[in-house]
């Protein structure tokens, strides 16, 4: 099943503006709180992210915090699941740097 959803720009636009204010609490310096944010802010693939969020991994500090071994302990979260997650946590780290 195939299903199409069309938008039209001043739509998206709105939809846009309306994610950007759904963020996580924020700094001092009004920066929102990395580790707060919530796991599909990073690269990583949708079977990945399924697999974490079924099993309370919603969060960059919630990934962050796991071992490596807790999260190939996970069903079906492999080894490259886990590169991709470590390497998507380190490119995020590197554009949003923390307080």
């Amino acid at each position: 099943m195939k299903i199409t959803v069309e938008f039209d720009e001043q739509e998206f636009s709105q939809f846009l503006e309306w994610r950007r204010t759904q963020v996580a609490p924020t700094s001092k310096s009004g920066q929102p709180e990395i580790d707060a944010l919530p796991i599909h802010y990073l690269s990583i693939s949708t079977y990945a992210l399924h697999i974490l969020n079924h099993h309370g991994v919603s969060t960059i500090g919630d990934a962050r915090g796991k071992l490596d071994r807790e999260l190939l302990n996970l069903p079906n979260f492999g080894r490259k699941s886990l590169n991709d997650l470590r390497d998507a946590i380190k490119a995020f780290d590197a554009t949003h740097p923390k307080d």
